[in-house]
């Protein structure tokens, strides 16, 4: 059986409230919102989004097809309804920058921004940076109504306005010091540690880039916790990046093997003495529909390694699959990067056979897994306020809302 657009937009946001749904349900899911998403209503479009990236459904064309039908609907579905698709794509992976552009719009009309909640205006900080999206016109934005919801803000959100504007490099020191005088009131050990680890990412802002930036007081004695939180979520190694190394060590390039540095920052391979490091770039580092474009988290880690001194090259994935001589793809990232290995070539091709590694779409989904793992997760109708109020998580209606307001998340 086919559903219409209130039928799949009531399932899809049903089963993602129970938080899983079978495999087959999801991918079905997806498929049927392509096809449907030109004739949903702007609520439809909002919460079939929220959905379909709770559900973890990772085609793109799902989530450009609700972008780009959303982009007719922006009196009915408003800035609220707007970061919520924002929220969807970001934590999918999908960059639609003409999305992102009217939604910048929408937020720099008179009172827009100033009406949503102090959690939706985090969130959408959130997809900004994490899509590496970084509009003036939308920070100002975020920037100019903050400050005055900041007391309805609990930690979770402070945190996450913080952390997006420091990814996206926006210092906006009235913002900052607003933050900084809310925050962290009942101090560090009340924080959990994806709260200390967005802290610890924002502290390297001022340190690194922006000294006249405001943290907050309580950060000052607790540098060594925060980056113990930090390091904490580094995904394990994947055998194509033990493999790179193996290649490396084969030539004479002897590093340590996950470094990681004062800062917190992770190097696959590093060599200590001369600050020069080789870094494997799976697919988390890209955009699901836009392979070739780095995603905002990998710009802001390779913007730091080079704050801090790394000279690093970057082998790409498809390159070094693609590949039926190592060394030369090895090589090759040297000559690209301007680094110099330091090495002789050898005449000899790599006549070793390495372990079969995984697929590259396998490697794609465990590291969109691990990637996911850093999103916020929020539940409908957070902040204790009805999902049909103005507060509370993004979503803050249900496909039916407005016959019945539901209970809260």
């Amino acid at each position: 059986a086919t559903f219409g657009p209130q039928a799949l937009a009531n399932t899809a946001w049903g089963y993602a409230r129970r938080g899983a749904a079978p495999r087959e349900l999801v991918d079905a899911i997806a498929a049927a919102t392509i096809d449907a998403a030109g004739a949903m209503t702007a609520q439809q479009l909002s919460s079939t989004a929220w959905a379909c990236a709770t559900l973890n459904v990772n085609t793109p064309a799902t989530y450009e097809a609700l972008a780009n039908a959303a982009l007719g609907t922006l009196d009915e579905l408003g800035p609220r309804g707007f970061s919520n698709i924002a929220w969807a794509l970001a934590t999918a992976g999908v960059r639609e920058d003409r999305f992102m552009e009217k939604l910048s719009k929408a937020l720099a009309e008179p009172d827009r921004a100033e009406a949503l909640s102090a959690q939706a205006l985090a969130n959408t900080c959130w997809a900004y940076a994490t899509l590496g999206v970084r509009d003036p016109t939308a920070f100002a934005a975020v920037a100019r109504a903050a400050p005055g919801r900041l007391a309805r803000c609990d930690e979770r959100d402070l945190a996450t306005l913080a952390w997006s504007f420091a990814v996206a490099g926006v210092a906006n020191k009235g913002l900052f010091a607003a933050v900084a005088e809310a925050a962290c009131v009942d101090g560090v050990a009340a924080l959990p540690p994806v709260r200390r680890a967005m802290w610890h990412h924002a502290s390297l802002f001022p340190a690194l880039e922006a000294p006249g930036v405001e943290m907050p007081s309580c950060l000052a004695g607790a540098a060594d916790e925060l980056r113990a939180a930090f390091v904490a979520d580094a995904p394990s190694p994947s055998r194509a990046q033990r493999d790179v190394s193996a290649v490396l060590a084969s030539i004479g390039f002897e590093h340590d093997f996950e470094h990681v540095t004062a800062e917190g920052l992770s190097l696959d391979m590093a060599q200590l003495e001369r600050k020069t490091a080789v870094e494997f770039d799976g697919p988390v580092h890209y955009f699901a529909n836009e392979p070739w474009m780095l995603t905002g988290r990998s710009k802001l880690k390779r913007r730091l390694l080079d704050l801090v001194g790394w000279d690093v090259v970057y082998v790409d994935y498809r390159d070094w699959d693609a590949a039926t001589n190592k060394l030369d793809c090895i090589f090759d990232a040297f000559r690209k990067h301007g680094v110099d290995p330091r090495v002789a070539r050898a005449d000899d091709f790599l006549l070793k056979p390495l372990p079969a590694g995984e697929s590259s779409e396998e490697f794609a989904a465990l590291q969109r897994y691990a990637a996911a793992r850093l999103a916020p997760s929020f539940a409908p109708g957070g902040g204790g306020e009805s999902e049909c109020g103005p507060g509370g998580f993004f979503l803050d209606f249900g496909p039916s809302c407005g016959e019945a307001a539901h209970g809260g998340g």
